[in-house]
């Protein structure tokens, strides 16, 4: 079969597997699944038009459209400015609304509120100053306005991202519809969830990968200096652990250009030393994260089920990336010796270990966020073979304008699903409910952000139902409070105070519980526990640090305190 032939049976196949789960009640494959949770427009009108796409005759329509781009992006002086405020305007409108992915929640409290600080605990210099010290001036305050900065930050990265995409295929040397074919792929991918919201380095270090290899393939071939790899590769190391998996490239990039052109800019040397000198003090840190974190927390066992994880992560964030090693396996003889091959091949073979290896604390199908610079590396390598295969069959041209229209299909359905809070959720409700469901150590925690998430959004009925779930795995304090907040402002005060005696059968001296306990019996008229708790209450000092705690709580959750007076003599 020839390598062209595999690609567009490859296609059809992702799309007829995207279509048929639709219909299937089951999480197995939550990778393709997407747009059985998604509205009429974005499910079924999107993947309409890639399943038309595949059509040879309708294909061939939209090359003279596509090749019209590619030119403009492969030549224009104005295209960097157009695709990124494109890029920008597309991921600004485009919020993520769910929160699910890793620790948004957490990360969005540290900008609302400066708390959440041990978040923070293994994050390097520049993950603190991009995340933390540059947005909370303007987000503190408000998960509003915490929210708009994210997204602020995330919207101008993914203008840079199209720019870098552009520069990515003209590094290439392509033009025409291969361009528009390499740009495309490069910008749309799944990671691009990355950067509707999430206050992680998952988006920069996205950045960073397409950054450092569109320089190299500039620097080995003298058209620029190692400097910009140099700068890219520094930042890098100074934002996330994991940018140690882009140095094998780097050092690829080092070793070609300086064996072609040597030492003989001083440009090259500084590319170098940069790298260098950043590397002797961030890399001891990373080193001492690995040993003291990583080793216990984030080493994966091997499982078929991991496998089945890795495949939908894959499709999910880049779903040439299934297809890559065929077309590499039919391509191989025809790549050889390859300068620019061989460079995105280093970068791809260098996330194996990170993809085969990490367990992420959350699980895959939450902490997607962890592969996403990995598969930013595989969507290079598969933007690369694509083109190569394409190019090689001048006859199927119009197979470019299939592979565009499905990655960006791919990559808005899952924007959209983070868009609609309510759809998300339901997905995220169908991983825990449905087959396979969650692992046992995850489940707490899916049942835990479904609470948090409703609380937010005031849905206080599916709050304590969520909060229920949570609390027969881990039934600690925090979660039992949450189900006796949630029952309270749903006003099923009989849940509430059964919530609050479970908490204090548990932790006697709780504060919080008491407090609790005094507003649902006095809701409920039931005199004798109300004077319990309230000669509970009244045994605390009024300057002591239980006081303090029962005025904090108040603070964000007054609805806890039946009345703004006093209850039977006693008042917050």
């Amino acid at each position: 079969m020839s390598a062209a032939r595999a690609l567009w049976v490859s296609l059809a196949l992702l799309v007829l597997a995207r279509g048929l789960l639709t219909f299937v009640p089951s999480m197995w494959g939550w990778g393709l699944n997407v747009q059985r949770f998604l509205d009429p427009v974005f499910g079924w009108g999107l993947w309409l038009l890639a399943a038309l796409a595949l059509v040879p005759a309708l294909a061939k329509r939209g090359v003279p459209a596509l090749e019209k781009l590619g030119e403009g992006l492969a030549s224009s002086p104005r295209a960097y400015a157009v695709v990124g405020l494109l890029g920008a305007a597309l991921i600004w409108l485009m919020p993520d609304r769910v929160w699910f992915v890793g620790d948004f929640l957490l990360r969005m409290g540290n900008v609302e509120t400066g708390a959440f600080g041990g978040n923070f605990v293994n994050a390097l210099p520049l993950d603190r100053f991009l995340h933390s010290a540059l947005l909370q001036p303007f987000g503190r305050g408000s998960m509003e306005a915490a929210n708009a900065a994210l997204r602020a930050l995330g919207a101008l990265e993914a203008g840079v991202l199209a720019m870098l995409a552009v520069a990515f295929a003209r590094a290439l040397r392509l033009t025409g519809i291969f361009a528009a074919l390499a740009a495309g792929i490069v910008f749309f991918g799944g990671y691009l969830t990355m950067f509707t919201g999430f206050g992680k380095p998952a988006s920069e270090l996205c950045l960073a990968t397409v950054a450092l290899v569109t320089f190299g393939l500039r620097a080995i071939e003298g058209r620029t200096s190692l400097l910009p790899c140099g700068v890219v590769m520094a930042a890098a190391l100074l934002l996330h652990r994991s940018s140690v998996m882009l140095l094998p490239a780097w050092l690829a990039i080092a070793a070609m250009t300086m064996r072609t052109y040597g030492g003989r800019r001083l440009a090259n040397v500084l590319g170098i030393a940069l790298p260098v000198g950043v590397g002797l003090f961030a890399i001891p840190r990373i080193l001492a994260i690995a040993a003291g974190y990583d080793l216990s927390h984030h080493l994966a066992p091997w499982s078929p089920r991991r496998v089945l994880d890795l495949a939908n992560l894959l499709l999910a964030l880049s779903p040439l990336a299934i297809v890559s090693p065929l077309l590499l396996a039919l391509r191989g003889p025809a790549v050889g010796g390859r300068r620019d091959a061989a460079l995105l091949l280093v970068l791809a073979l260098s996330f194996l270990p990170a993809l085969l290896l990490i367990a992420p604390q959350q699980g895959i199908f939450r902490d997607w966020d962890v592969f996403a610079p990995a598969a930013m590396a595989f969507s290079m390598l598969g933007a690369w073979l694509t083109v190569e295969t394409v190019v090689s069959a001048p006859g199927r041209t119009w197979l470019a304008v299939t592979v565009c229209v499905l990655m960006s299909m791919s990559s808005l359905q899952w924007m959209a699903l983070n868009r609609d809070v309510t759809r998300g959720l339901a997905r995220v409700r169908a991983y825990i409910l449905e087959p396979p469901g969650p692992p046992a150590a995850d489940r707490p925690l899916v049942w835990d952000f479904l609470t948090s998430r409703n609380m937010r959004l005031r849905r206080w009925s599916e709050a304590a139902q969520d909060a229920a779930h949570a609390a027969e795995d881990a039934p600690h304090r925090r979660i039992l409070l949450m189900w006796a907040l949630a029952a309270t402002n749903a006003e099923d005060f009989r849940d509430a105070q059964q919530v609050y005696r479970r908490l204090l059968e548990r932790e006697p001296e709780d504060p919080l519980g008491w407090l609790g306990l005094a507003g649902t019996a006095w809701r409920l008229n039931d005199r004798a526990e109300l004077e319990r708790a309230i000669a509970k209450l009244r045994s605390y000092a009024p300057n002591g640090p239980e006081r303090a705690a029962i005025r904090r709580h108040l603070m964000y959750y007054p609805q806890v305190w039946p009345a703004r007076d006093s209850v039977s003599g006693w008042a917050p």
